[in-house]
């Protein structure tokens, strides 16, 4: 069985089991899980990338760092007076 998770689009019931919430984890078949999919009421779990160390990666959103830290400053743009 496939593992998936509730979205926020989701009704009252879930691939015929009632909604306990956003975020929470359904394990079903594929053709169970299929129309919540089309819906957009389920998402299908990732497993977390791992990294060379063995850890987890952090996901991040839209392709951008996990973290700001270390991240180089935008120069700013201003003409300097003179």
């Amino acid at each position: 069985m496939t593992r998936y998770i509730i979205t926020e689009k989701a009704g009252r019931f879930v691939a015929g089991r009632n909604n306990t919430g956003v975020g929470t984890v359904l394990e079903l078949t594929p053709a169970e899980a299929q129309y919540e999919l089309t819906l957009g009421t389920l998402a299908l779990e990732e497993a977390p990338v791992e990294t060379a160390a063995g850890a987890p990666e952090a996901e991040t959103d839209e392709g951008g760092d996990a973290t700001d830290e270390g991240a180089p400053k935008p120069k700013s743009r201003t003409k300097s007076a003179g």
